[in-house]
């Protein structure tokens, strides 16, 4: 028997004896989606917050070299 790959903390908290393969393939793709995004919103912010502090870094150089 091949291992599916998932955990038993997600196969036990998503799985229902009834439910079908597709519904929990489908609950797995939405969980990692969600975790994917969660991501992608804090990268944003670390880009935001860097962008700002360059550019008053720049702002500061320039002042100083005028």
């Amino acid at each position: 028997m091949k291992h599916s790959g998932i955990n038993p903390e997600t196969y036990s908290r998503y799985y229902r004896p009834n439910a079908s393969p597709l519904h929990l393939y489908i609950q797995l793709l939405l969980l990692t989606g969600y975790q994917l995004s969660t991501v992608n919103c804090q990268l944003s912010t670390v880009n935001y917050q860097l962008s700002n502090c360059l550019t008053c870094q720049l702002s500061t150089i320039n002042c100083q070299l005028t």
